[in-house]
């Protein structure tokens, strides 16, 4: 099988630092690549491992430009299907390339104007919120967990590894540490628009906030391994969350609000808590030192390499075949 992985202009494949959609895209290549033929189309600057054509790279705020694909339109076309992550090409998909065509949605938003494309979901919550439209299958993340460091000690830190903006629920963090006494790591970028809001919110929680901009591996897995929790209180609420399952695979239970695909990630009481409310979720901060490290890991070997490379070939199939998909469980 050839499969064509779309990736986006605004975001390296994979990124530097902070970029949910450049690591998951560029997992998937490298994972694919044992199993079919694959091609990539990424923004110019990135380092995926199979064979790639670029575009340019318009960063963050920036506005893609699909038809910078236009000199790749034939050997897209030659693949067997096309797995989309960037929603907006999906229109110039349709129109240039004649192969089947996929769109895996990474955030609560459907496109316009392409009435009949074809969509795969990350979690059920998304599936629910979408309404099922244009569902034809799943494609979750896959998560390879790195060397365990029984050397690393784990602090009593609270972290938050993404993006610093209000609806990110950096706040409900800062409120959760503050109730329980532990220090609150932010690592993340911080946007000049969001500086004179961050600032108000430094001066509210004290030295007990610390912000250590945008982090990097070896430095970000470092920060994950050496937390005493990851915390994703995000709101609205997102379709999966990434940095959950990142966390979990080196062992550093969540803290989650109830609020999108959280509790379908998180098993309560055993790879984390996920409750209702700041308040709730700061009681059960005591109760981390009685989570296991290896059950934490244990529960995200329902996206390793294997379990995930097989669902999206099996998506691929169904799509290259026009074959229809009843609705399914993601467990």
């Amino acid at each position: 099988m050839r499969i064509a992985l779309i990736g986006l202009q605004r975001e390296h494949t994979p990124p530097a630092g902070y970029g949910a959609v450049g690591r998951i895209v560029a997992g998937l290549a490298v994972a694919l690549s044992r199993h079919a033929e694959v091609l990539t189309v990424v923004a110019e600057g990135s380092r995926v491992s199979p064979r790639s054509f670029e575009v340019p790279y318009v960063g963050r705020r920036g506005t893609p430009e699909p038809e910078q694909m236009e000199r790749y339109a034939d050997v897209i076309s030659g693949c067997d299907v096309v797995h989309n992550h960037d929603p907006e090409t999906i229109e110039w998909l349709e129109k240039h390339v004649a192969a089947p065509i996929v769109t895996t949605l990474h955030t609560n938003r459907l496109p316009t104007g392409s009435p009949t494309a074809r969509f795969a979901y990350l979690s059920e919550f998304q599936a629910r919120y979408l309404k099922r439209v244009g569902f034809c299958g799943w494609t979750r993340p896959i998560v390879v967990p790195p060397t365990p460091d029984r050397d690393a000690p784990r602090s009593e830190d609270l972290l938050v590894l993404g993006q610093i903006r209000p609806e990110k629920g950096i706040v409900d963090a800062c409120r959760l540490a503050a109730e329980t006494g532990r220090r609150l790591i932010l690592a993340g970028p911080l946007a000049h628009r969001n500086k004179m809001w961050f600032a108000e919110v430094k001066s509210q929680f004290g030295e007990r906030l610390v912000h250590v901009g945008e982090v990097a591996d070896p430095d970000r897995l470092r920060l994950l391994r050496t937390s005493a929790a990851l915390l994703f209180l995000s709101c609205p609420a997102e379709p999966l969350g990434l940095v959950m399952l990142e966390a979990m695979s080196v062992g550093t239970p969540v803290l989650a609000l109830d609020r999108g695909a959280c509790s379908e990630l998180v098993t309560d009481g055993i790879s984390g808590f996920v409750r209702r409310d700041v308040e709730s979720l700061a009681m059960t901060v005591d109760d981390l030192a009685y989570l296991r490290p290896d059950l934490v890991r244990k529960s995200v070997e329902r996206f390793s390499e294997d379990i995930v490379v097989e669902e999206h070939l099996r998506l691929y199939r169904r799509v290259a075949q026009g074959s229809p998909l009843a609705m399914e469980s993601t467990s």
